[in-house]
């Protein structure tokens, strides 16, 4: 819902994201991001706007994981946090707008309700059992894993007809996922434990997709053209 006097009238936006959500966080009066869980096909999910949320484009889909909070220290930099899989406590980030989410390392093995930032650095995340995690470098490592592994993987032709490839140079692939923008899922590959693979295409309709791949470095998301 929407106000534009203070909260005195409130109106009713159609998202269009199936699911349940569960924290908004605007940079100004455009720009904003959603978390939640689509219950469709158990994943996290992460939307965002750029016209004041009239229309949400999916950023983030992650399987089996529940997404609770989510905050942008800057323009470009922001985390979201919920749980994964297992249950454990889940730390995503991204440093192009949310283009990108990576997973940071973290050692919660409860899930995560809520995340603050004092700025790019320093943060704050809370979770279950009343443990409290902080960090003074901007969660540590995913600047820099963003970019190792954008550089190792490469995932090709793209736009693509019949077939697509996905290699790594550095470790193994693990499992990928390709999806559309409404989240669901077209083709998944588990257990990979492989430097590449190659997925058909051909029963794949004409559009723009998501693939993201799972290897040990963490998860990478890139946009996929099928022609």
């Amino acid at each position: 819902m929407k106000t534009t006097d203070g909260g005195e009238n409130w109106v009713s936006k159609t998202s269009g994201i199936g699911g349940y959500l569960n924290s908004v966080y605007f940079l100004n009066a455009d720009t904003g991001y959603v978390v939640g869980f689509n219950d469709f096909n158990s994943s996290g999910i992460i939307y965002k706007t750029v016209n004041g949320g009239n229309n949400w484009t999916l950023q983030k889909s992650m399987e089996e994981t529940y997404l609770w909070d989510v905050k942008f220290p800057e323009t470009n930099i922001g985390y979201a946090v919920g749980s994964n899989e297992n249950g454990n406590g889940l730390i995503l980030k991204t440093i192009d707008g949310g283009l990108n989410w990576v997973q940071q390392n973290c050692e919660s093995d409860e899930e995560l309700l809520s995340v603050c930032f004092v700025n790019k650095n320093i943060g704050y995340t809370v979770g279950y059992e009343s443990k409290v995690f902080k960090t003074t470098n901007g969660g540590g490592a995913p600047d820099n894993i963003q970019s190792h592994m954008e550089e190792a993987i490469n995932i090709y032709p793209n736009p693509a007809s019949n077939q697509l490839t996905i290699e790594n140079t550095n470790s193994l692939i693990r499992s990928i996922r390709l999806y559309d923008l409404s989240g669901k899922t077209i083709q998944k590959v588990s257990n990979i434990n492989q430097y590449q693979i190659t997925i058909p295409l051909s029963e794949v309709q004409q559009g723009l997709y998501f693939i993201s791949v799972t290897c040990d470095e963490g998860v990478l998301t890139k946009k996929v053209i099928v022609r």
